[in-house]
């Protein structure tokens, strides 16, 4: 390489790249197809560690997004036309909304996914028009706005880092996990490199997180494990599964080939809680305590196990459902199996609320409370529901769900 490489033997879109750069009058430039020895595993584990430092540090990145290989090429025709009644019409594939899109190739290699985060400017070259992106705006030739429905932006993620310390636990989590779902939607030449191709983005983030054990925040283990497969694996999936290869500890989303999902783990804001005890000790018997809280609510009916006239759609018997209730939860024709904490006979015909306190992994898990005698919005908490063990099937609580607007609908009650 140091008596040089003819520009005419380089594939096209090395040959572009390396065109772009002169043209911006920037004489170094850096191809990891050419400045890693592809063939050596020694080389390829120093550079892969430096991720983070060469695209964090570089002064533009060039993404050749509409490309699918090194031979098509960045410089393609930027549109295509057609005729309507006399009036000339271009067809413009906008830079896209989520993480990945077919007109986009490159969007769809899980390498290049930190990448163009990780970088502090980035242009791409797509099907029809070229788009810029950096830590503070993003345009195209196009003009149409740039909307980040599902996508990690250069912007979002310097945003996010810079208010990172100050943001609460909730947007910390929604945020790495956000990213581990895109990220698991792409496309690996190797499965082994799962990891190793997050790594960069991983250093970035240690700023404001402690460490991260197989792309798991340390100081949100259990949050952080809390992944699933949505969707059945394909036959590809399958195989690479059966394939005798470990690529990480079982809990951890990378042990999997394919995409994972994150539940956005709803519950309520707490505005206030406090308890007064009878003497100077804070850890004594108490005089009174409450928790006031802002809430998603459901209201029902507390009805005799069994009285409706057939089980309700969806039901079907399970060994560990708890024997001997009495009572189940009656919520818009739907009925469901409550845990009660006491006297469940002189619950019979009571009007219930129900608190949605947490949803994980498509289950709610929630607080069943009554009114209680004090004036203004005070309950007492008298149960709990687990939409995993409803004895009446996921179908009660995902029609309700149809049914009633949960982002929107909050009240604020106290439970004493």
């Amino acid at each position: 390489m140091s008596d040089g490489i003819p520009l005419q033997s380089l594939p096209p879109v090395f040959q572009d790249f390396i065109q772009t750069a002169k043209g911006l009058y920037v004489r170094y430039v850096w191809i990891d197809a050419l400045c890693i020895i592809q063939d050596s595993e020694t080389d390829w584990q120093r550079e892969a560690a430096k991720m983070a430092e060469i695209y964090g540090n570089s002064f533009l990145t060039v993404a050749a997004a509409g490309s699918a290989s090194p031979y098509d090429g960045i410089f393609a025709p930027r549109h295509a036309s057609f005729n309507v009644a006399g009036v000339q019409c271009d067809v413009v594939h906008h830079f896209p909304n989520g993480p990945i899109a077919p007109a986009f190739p490159l969007l769809k290699r899980a390498w290049c996914y930190q990448e163009r985060i990780l970088a502090p400017r980035v242009l791409y070259y797509g099907p029809t028009e070229i788009s810029w992106e950096c830590r503070r705006s993003q345009a195209c030739q196009c003009g149409s706005p740039f909307r980040e429905y599902t996508r990690i932006s250069l912007r979002a993620l310097f945003e996010f880092c810079q208010t990172a310390t100050t943001a609460d636990a909730k947007a910390r989590d929604r945020f790495w996990q956000k990213i581990i779902m895109q990220y698991s939607l792409l496309s690996f030449t190797k499965e082994s490199d799962r990891l190793p191709a997050l790594a960069g983005l991983i250093d970035y983030v240690k700023t404001i997180s402690q460490d991260f054990l197989a792309g798991l925040r340390r100081d949100a283990l259990v949050t952080d494990m809390l992944w699933y497969r949505r969707y059945p694996a394909t036959t590809r999936e399958r195989n690479q599964a059966g394939a005798a290869v470990w690529r990480a500890p079982s809990w951890s989303w990378a042990a999997i080939p394919g995409p994972v999902t994150y539940e956005n783990l709803e519950y309520p804001k707490v505005l206030d809680a406090k308890c007064v005890h009878e003497g100077h000790s804070k850890t004594g018997r108490l005089v009174s305590g409450k928790v006031k809280l802002r809430c998603q609510t459901l209201t029902g009916k507390l009805i005799k196990a069994g009285s409706l006239d057939g089980p309700s759609e969806g039901w079907e018997h399970r060994p560990w459902d708890r024997p001997g209730s009495k009572l189940e939860i009656y919520i818009q024709n739907r009925a469901a199996e409550v845990y009660l904490d006491c006297c469940e006979d002189a619950l019979l015909g009571l009007e219930v609320f129900v608190v949605r306190m947490a949803t994980l992994a498509g289950r709610d898990q929630l607080l069943v409370l009554k009114k209680s005698e004090e004036a203004g919005e005070s309950y007492i908490r008298i149960g709990y529901v687990d939409r995993s063990v409803t004895r009446r099937g996921p179908v009660v609580w995902d029609r309700l769900k149809k049914s009633w607007v949960w982002a929107k609908e909050t009240r604020d009650i106290t439970i004493i």
